[in-house]
């Protein structure tokens, strides 16, 4: 049964990555007829009375299709930014000269990244036809992870020709900063959230960020820091599942039991990481006057829970209403003293959120994420959670509904033509497609009917990638549809408050009892 469900979930990352629905068995359709369903479409969200789910207890699976985020075909970061460009030609103090020839070899580099985009994106029309064609879905799980790694292997061989053509261009005196390169590579491309609060800390950024990064004192504790950073990084990424190319492009095989184990793996690594920052955070604070080891410990705060402290749609909407050259007097007053009892009530619940967190994760709770990448190209992420009725999902929530609490009374405040002005809780993607999560969860059931069943969470996210609404638990019992839309026949859905109702999708003609 787990090889079967891990099958669905493999099936449904493949398809839903294309925008295609799975075929629904015939045998099972009469069943299907007296279910409730629902039908997501791709970016559907809240705003389209949507289903939402937030996490349960125990680890899950996030499958993406090769983008940044989510489930759709999204282009990946570039393999060397422009920003990146400059950081690098400093570190190695080209001249001038150096710097052109760089530029050059730079743009080669993305011509050739946007001829695999080019490839990617014909031979996936040429699945999506295969697919039209015969519904075979073997077309997702054989044939489009081979592709993937083929694409993938070719970008990362053009990516070694980029750097070793530019080791080639330095003097013996600029190749000794080559490894300082390295390490800024690997710190920037590799320090992200992880297991624990605190791991992903960036404690040169910071420094340079608040001017004292070149201080005498200072200076050789950062120096010291990045090569005891880039050994416990180095350290993490070997702990990191698949790290040597996965299982190959097939199918995959999940073994919770495997999966716990690196699971612990990844949190002994990441409390390695939070170790070394605290240490280094301490030790460079006595190098500092008060007020400025004081800010900087603020600083590392917000660094190490950036799901409480980035801003949001209401912070957002605040500015956007003072900016308002149309606000008379009394709104302007009115808005001033509203924002300043947000700004009272979010730091307090900020900091009962962050508390719990902390508290949760480093009792091994929930909160971890460990993400790695298969051979096949799709991207997994695996999340810990502490459970709908935690201490810190209580905290979130509270949040959250302070927030709307704020959001609305700032809108009540203004004028019907202002609030039109105002920040939606949707982006400006189209379709609303800016990177739904989907968990595939370990509770593998039979569904009744021959089928077997894997519990599904579908996180919708606001544009600041916050998790929005209400929990649904989904029970996939089959998948089918058309015009790339997926069906997913489910038990139970909760409205969002005041949003759409769940409907039954009105039938096209020749779709029959689907």
């Amino acid at each position: 049964m787990l090889r079967t469900a891990a099958g669905v979930a493999a099936g449904l990352s493949s398809l839903a990555f294309l925008g295609i629905a799975v075929p629904a068995n015939a045998q099972q359709d009469q069943q299907r007829q007296d279910q409730p369903r629902r039908v997501i479409r791709q970016g559907d969200g809240p705003r389209d009375g949507g289903p939402r789910m937030g996490r349960r207890g125990g680890p899950g699976m996030r499958f993406g299709g090769g983008g940044d985020r989510g489930f759709g075909p999204r282009a990946e970061q570039p393999p060397v930014t422009a920003e990146e460009l400059t950081t690098y030609a400093d570190i190695l103090d080209l001249d001038p000269s150096q710097r052109d020839v760089l530029a050059q070899m730079h743009a080669e580099l993305m011509d050739t990244v946007a001829r695999l985009q080019g490839e990617r994106e014909t031979k996936l029309d040429e699945i999506r036809q295969k697919f039209q064609e015969n519904k075979d879905p073997t077309v997702f799980m054989e044939e489009m992870p081979k592709f993937m790694q083929s694409m993938r292997e070719r970008q990362e061989a053009a990516e070694k020709t980029f750097f070793d053509d530019l080791q080639l261009l330095l003097s013996p005196e600029q190749e000794a900063h080559w490894p300082k390169m390295e390490r800024t590579r690997r710190r920037e491309r590799t320090l992200s959230p992880g297991m624990v609060p605190g791991d992903a800390v960036d404690l040169i950024a910071l420094s340079k960020e608040m001017g004292f990064a070149q201080r005498d004192g200072v200076a050789p504790l950062l120096d010291t820091y990045e090569l005891d950073l880039d050994q416990k990084l180095q350290a993490r990424e070997a702990a990191r599942p698949f790290s040597s190319g996965g299982p190959g492009p097939g199918m995959m095989q999940f073994n919770p039991d495997e999966i716990a184990k690196n699971m612990e793996k990844m949190r002994d690594a990441a409390m390695a990481l939070r170790d070394l920052n605290q240490k280094y955070v301490r030790l460079v604070g006595e190098m500092l006057p008060t007020d400025e080891r004081e800010a900087l410990a603020a600083k590392v705060h917000e660094a190490s829970f950036p799901q409480v402290y980035r801003e949001n749609r209401t912070r957002r909407a605040f500015d956007m209403a003072l900016g308002m050259d149309d606000l008379d007097a009394d709104q302007r007053a009115r808005i001033e003293s509203l924002y300043s009892d947000f700004n009272k009530k979010a730091s307090a619940l900020n900091k009962s959120w962050a508390d719990a967190l902390e508290k949760e994760a480093l009792a091994g709770g929930g909160g971890g994420r460990m993400s790695f990448r298969t051979a096949g190209g799709a991207q997994i992420e695996l999340a810990e959670g502490g459970g709908e009725e935690s201490e810190a999902s209580q905290a979130r929530q509270a949040r959250r509904d302070a927030d709307n609490e704020m959001y609305n009374a700032l809108r009540g405040i203004l004028r019907p033509e202002q609030q039109e002005r105002m920040p939606k809780r949707w982006g400006a993607e189209p379709d609303g497609a800016e990177g739904n999560m989907v968990f595939m969860s370990q509770d593998f059931v039979d569904a009744g009917d021959g089928a077997v069943g894997q519990r599904v969470m579908v996180i919708e996210m606001d544009e600041g990638g916050e998790g929005v609404g209400e929990d649904v638990e989904v029970n996939i019992h089959a998948v089918g549809g058309e015009d790339g839309e997926m069906v997913i026949i489910h038990e139970e859905t909760t409205p969002q408050e005041g949003g759409a109702k769940d409907e039954q999708p009105k039938k096209k003609d020749g779709e029959g009892g689907q």
